[in-house]
């Protein structure tokens, strides 16, 4: 549901038809589930719901169950469920970065208790969290309908470096891999004693006293909860990037093998964007191949008066025209046409001042069977 609010006649839609489900049940019990509304940029989803419930469904007391986890069991198990499901191709520590917001359990807390009623944090006890929670709401599930089986199992740190690496350079295989396998036990580092696992950067922010108590205010924890919640402790076994070459190149075998070779375009975001003003974006950029050579276009939203789009080819500079729309759109539009043969070109943005590297084409792999194009814009 949250997902629609972008769209807020389909969301309104949805939400009509869920308080009209609830007012027909007869249920004295209603239970909404979602990770999301437990995160402070979906407050006004959260609100917009509650708000019906009250209102419209009658419901008179609106309360929030949240399950907190140990930061570094969270940040783990998101990094691999990401990776595993939803694409990710950065590395665990760069996924994370982007990520941060998730791991600020007091910011969840304070946003529940200013738009229900009543909040209830509890512990995450693995697969039984779901149980867990219903016997908390005095829910039991019918004996001939079982929880479902936990959906996120992990298949460990090895394997998720592969399926990062089959996301990065064969993200439309995905489907194909068949999984590194388990044959050779000393493979890839694992052991009978211990396997490699994600090194994970400890998660900063300022924990304080003050922070502390507040977080046992609104939990209604101990201080012991309140340390394992935040403890960090040694990984048990080694970093799982000393592997990560040897776990590449069995991915690229396999592709080699088994796919057909494509170039894809990768975006790039400086390292330091206060050290430059320049803040370009590429936007539905589409790459072709054919026999008259590689064909780059798209759309660059905030390029400068002046500025220059260029494409780096084996030390050549290759000038990008930029296409200015008749609708005085601030995006223009672009394409550039390279040589057949044409594998990696880095595409940067030059003001005169700065020069800063916005994109690349780089190989990557695709299915072998025919994959329906986008038209080429003229």
């Amino acid at each position: 549901l949250y997902s629609w609010f972008q769209d807020r006649a389909e969301f309104d839609r949805i939400l009509d038809a869920l308080v009209d489900e609830i007012l027909t049940s007869g249920a004295h019990t209603v239970i909404l589930s979602a990770e999301s509304w437990s995160r402070p940029q979906f407050r006004p989803q959260l609100e917009t719901v509650v708000r019906a419930l009250r209102r419209r469904a009658g419901c008179v007391d609106v309360e929030a169950v949240i399950v907190l986890r140990n930061r570094q069991e969270h940040a783990r198990s998101l990094y691999r469920e990401y990776t595993l499901r939803r694409r990710n191709a950065l590395r665990c520590n760069d996924f994370l970065g982007t990520e941060r917001g998730r791991f600020d359990p007091l910011a969840s807390l304070e946003n529940l208790h200013d738009v229900v009623d009543t909040v209830t944090a509890m512990t995450y006890v693995g697969s039984d969290t779901a149980g867990t929670v219903l016997a908390h709401l005095g829910v039991a599930a019918p004996g001939d309908q079982p929880l479902p089986e936990p959906m996120n199992i992990s298949p460990g740190a090895v394997e998720i470096e592969a399926r990062r690496v089959v996301n990065r350079l064969a993200p439309r295989a995905r489907h194909l891999w068949p999984g590194l396998g388990d044959a050779d036990p000393g493979r890839y580092g694992r052991s009978e004693d211990s396997s490699p696992v994600e090194h994970i950067e400890p998660l900063a922010y300022v924990v304080d006293q003050g922070w502390r108590t507040e977080l046992r205010r609104l939990s209604g924890w101990s201080e012991d909860q309140v340390d394992a919640l935040l403890s960090w402790s040694p990984e048990a076994g080694p970093d799982v990037a000393t592997v990560a070459s040897s776990v590449e190149l069995e991915v690229r075998r396999w592709a080699a093998a088994h796919l057909e070779e494509t170039l894809v375009f990768e975006r790039v975001t400086t390292d330091d964007p206060a050290g430059t003003d320049l803040d370009v974006r590429l936007r539905r950029i589409l790459v072709v191949q054919s026999a008259q050579g590689v064909r780059v276009d798209g759309v660059a939203v905030g390029v400068p008066s002046g500025a220059r789009l260029t494409l780096e080819l084996e030390g050549e500079q290759v000038p990008v025209p930029l296409v200015a729309r008749p609708s005085r759109s601030p995006a223009l539009d672009f394409a550039v046409l390279l040589p057949t043969g044409t594998s990696s070109a880095d595409v940067y943005v030059d003001d005169g001042s700065d020069r800063v590297q916005v994109g690349r084409l780089r190989p990557a792999w695709r299915p072998a069977e025919p994959v329906a194009q986008h038209p080429v814009r003229p």
